[in-house]
């Protein structure tokens, strides 16, 4: 539960049936970045796989058919990602316009997409999956046959497409892609689990650019651009009203799913007024979280007003003069302002550094994301290996909090 004192709540909770506890925060805002914020792309992911079981469930249900259709396109070094997100887009849409598809789409229930990308030896590999719900079994194995349209699709948006391009399986190949939503690779800055040979997930290069890769920087800044205000699974609201399902927005999902998975049925250990929280703790996070878990609400205190108390926790620590993160701290385009520059405008208004929104600020600004996790959001000032650090917490995978570090206004949650 969440006190009613304003400000933010510190929380012991016990995650699994062993009796450990973690400790987190209650009444801090989520960013509800599916693409850019770790923590936040977990919880939202694991809401959607729930979701999708859900959905299917109520598909089997009903006698129809699930088809995993995996589409892809030849690319190569220099390819720009968003240009082939581009024309990948067209192509889908040219498959879906194809008379192939149109013989099958009146026993079609649902088509849904998601789209993900990875970055290896050969440049971007963007690529769609699509689960496709249909009533008959000839209709299914029709699907199997759409593998031609979709490469003469790709032929005329200037693409190439081998056999690979193009696969197209059953039910349990969409059980076992579903499965991995929430707790994969895919949404950990760790990447313990990717098989040789393959890309690098988007978190990956931004896990790479922590360890001072200036290249995988530069390659996530491409990735935050071309993912802009996409829509993590296309197709999803409409068969959760088929099935009756409850519809969640990504806020809504990155907000409920920490809650759910935290179970709270405690106190808060302690609780950190607003005032305290901006000028002392917020860049602390994780030093708090581990401060709790070893010594309760006495170790939070420890943490905030004692040995770091003469230091100026007010702002993250610059970064190191020269390359990369520091271009992106005070970058020379217009597209994204100094951080300096509007923390002062914003300071001559008697505003917050964020805003009256947070998402507003950490959570939208991709260059922001960066320099969060150089300067300690994802907790690299807290003296944990990296493998501690990251993919804690109830959803098994992402950082132990959400990029936006904003303290949730009184009465809110």
């Amino acid at each position: 539960m969440q006190s009613k004192a304003a400000g933010v709540d510190v929380h012991l909770s016990e995650y699994d049936e062993s009796g450990q506890t973690r400790a987190s925060f209650g009444g801090l805002q989520t960013c509800g970045n599916v693409w850019q914020c770790p923590a936040c792309a977990a919880r939202i992911s694991e809401t959607r796989r729930r979701q999708l079981n859900d959905g299917l469930a109520w598909a089997r249900e009903q006698g129809h058919r699930i088809a995993m259709i995996t589409l892809t396109a030849r690319h190569g070094q220099g390819d720009d990602l968003a240009d082939l997100l581009r024309a990948m887009k067209s192509a889908k849409r040219r498959l879906h316009q194809h008379r192939a598809w149109k013989r099958i789409k009146p026993e079609i229930v649902a088509v849904l997409t998601a789209t993900e990308v990875t970055h290896g030896r050969n440049g971007w590999h963007p690529h769609f999956h699509m689960l496709v719900i249909v009533r008959t079994k000839a209709a299914f194995e029709a699907l199997a046959e759409l593998g031609d349209p979709w490469r003469g699709a790709l032929r005329a948006e200037d693409l190439d497409g081998a056999a690979a391009a193009f696969d197209c399986q059953g039910a349990s190949a969409a059980g076992r892609y579903i499965g991995k939503w929430g707790a994969a690779e895919e949404l950990t800055l760790s990447g313990k689990k990717r098989a040789k040979n393959k890309g690098r997930t988007p978190l990956q290069l931004l896990e790479a650019c922590k360890a001072g890769n200036e290249e995988a920087g530069e390659l996530w800044l491409e990735y935050a651009d071309a993912f802009h205000g996409r829509t993590q699974l296309d197709g999803l609201k409409k068969l959760t009203d088929l099935a009756g399902l409850e519809e969640i927005s990504d806020e809504e999902a990155a907000q409920d799913a920490e809650q759910e998975g935290q179970q709270r049925q405690d106190e808060p250990i302690a609780n950190i007024d607003a005032d305290t929280w901006r000028a002392k703790a917020r860049h602390r996070r994780t030093d708090i979280l581990d401060a709790a878990e070893e010594r309760g609400g006495a170790g939070v205190w420890e943490v905030i007003d004692g040995p770091a108390k003469s230091r100026d926790l007010s702002r993250p620590p610059p970064p190191r003069p020269g390359g990369l993160l520091s271009r992106i701290v005070m970058p020379e385009g217009p597209r994204y302002r100094g951080k300096q520059d509007w923390q002062l405008e914003r300071k001559e208004r008697g505003e917050d550094d964020f805003g009256p929104d947070s998402r507003e600020g950490f959570g939208r600004d991709p260059r922001s994301i960066l320099v969060g996790v150089r300067s300690g959001a994802a907790g690299d000032r807290s003296g944990r290996a990296d493998d501690e650090r990251v993919g804690g917490g109830a959803t098994g995978g992402g950082l132990r909090h959400c990029a936006s570090d904003r303290a949730r206004p009184f009465g809110m949650g």
